[in-house]
């Protein structure tokens, strides 16, 4: 009789053990989404908070571009135009892909600045243009960095979740694939 207590004590604390580990991967896996999602955020808010400023540095030098509407006049209007579409798509929680599409905008908008600041030198350009323009170039690089690394952690999230045996989870988790930021724009991405 000790001998089949014994075997049933062995059972038992076999299957607790399964169990435990089996709880304990959940909460590792469930944890370990929560943290690549987390990256996810992060990294977005990077490129939201880079536009913000880019779009900013954009409408301090609004005063300085008033030279440039005999040469662009849409240019004003643009900045305008996209710094309102930024606002409101920030504050109503707007998808990656929306401000994606607004933010090739605002790097549009500003290549066409570039272009008009180098084809006319001629234009009284004060030393305020030349830093304005210099801080743009260094956002647009900081924000080239920005995209490739939330492009980078929503790599590492969405194969999280669409890896067996964690894609059996995560939709009942509520985790859902992210976009790619910038997925649909054209060219090498660098965007000025």
């Amino acid at each position: 009789m000790a001998n089949l207590s014994n075997k049933k004590l062995i059972i038992i604390a076999a299957v607790i053990a399964v169990v435990v580990i089996m709880l304990l991967w959940v909460v590792f896996a469930y944890s370990g989404i929560v943290d690549n999602e987390q990256k996810v955020n992060s990294a977005g808010s990077q490129i939201k908070n880079r536009y913000t400023t880019k779009l900013s540095v954009l409408s301090e030098l609004e005063p300085e571009l008033r030279g440039f509407a005999q040469y662009e006049s849409s240019l004003l209007t643009n900045i305008t135009s996209l710094r309102s579409q930024w606002t409101n798509a920030i504050s109503s929680g707007a998808s990656t892909d929306e401000l994606a599409n607004i933010s090739a905008g605002v790097d549009d908008t500003f290549a066409t600045l570039y272009a008009v600041y180098e084809n006319y030198p001629d234009l009284d350009y004060s030393a305020h243009v030349s830093q304005y323009m210099g801080e743009i170039v260094d956002l647009n690089e900081q924000l080239s960095y920005s995209r490739s690394q939330y492009n980078d952690a929503v790599q590492e999230y969405n194969s999280g979740i669409k890896s067996f045996p964690m894609m059996m989870f995560a939709g009942a988790w509520g985790f859902e694939e992210r976009e790619y930021w910038g997925e649909q724009l054209t060219g090498d991405g660098s965007n000025l």
